[in-house]
């Protein structure tokens, strides 16, 4: 019995400290925590904000804090998140308006070294999957510049 143990609790070990162990996702690109540094609304380039917009990924989950160009506070959210190719999908379990608890919104990425750009929205997912008109969120289509914070 020691010995079936010995082996059940070596194989567990080695699956927890691999990178692609059993119950374990491969390492998002796009893990880390980013600082918005240039936002493009409807073509046009907002006025860097007051207070800076922070987003986080890690293992799966998004959070966001969101700010007006004025500095007051937008919105804040936070759920699991999805990379298909060069497409990101966000999910809203949590959010500051309870109305957008349980939507979905798609947006296009691209890494270039340490500065992620994301385009959207390019399509939004009701809380049922159902695909809904871009104005559900207000229309607006973005292209958002973020640089990885470092320490």
């Amino acid at each position: 019995m020691n010995k079936y143990f010995c082996l059940v609790l070596s194989t567990c070990l080695a699956c927890s400290t691999s990178k692609e162990g059993i119950g374990n996702k491969k390492k998002s690109p796009i893990e880390g925590n980013w600082l918005l540094v240039e936002n493009v609304v409807n073509g046009k380039l907002v006025v860097p904000v007051k207070s800076p917009q922070f987003k986080t990924f890690l293992d799966g989950y998004f959070n966001i804090f969101m700010y007006n160009p004025d500095g007051s506070f937008h919105g804040a959210g936070a759920g699991p998140y999805d990379i298909d190719g060069n497409k990101y999908r966000e999910t809203f379990e949590f959010e500051s308006n309870p109305t957008w608890i349980g939507y979905s919104d798609e947006q296009e990425w691209e890494l270039k070294g340490d500065t992620l750009v994301t385009k959207g929205f390019k399509k939004v997912f009701d809380r049922q999957g159902k695909l809904t008109p871009a104005e559900t969120w207000g229309g607006d289509s973005f292209v958002e510049k973020r640089v990885r914070v470092k320490r």
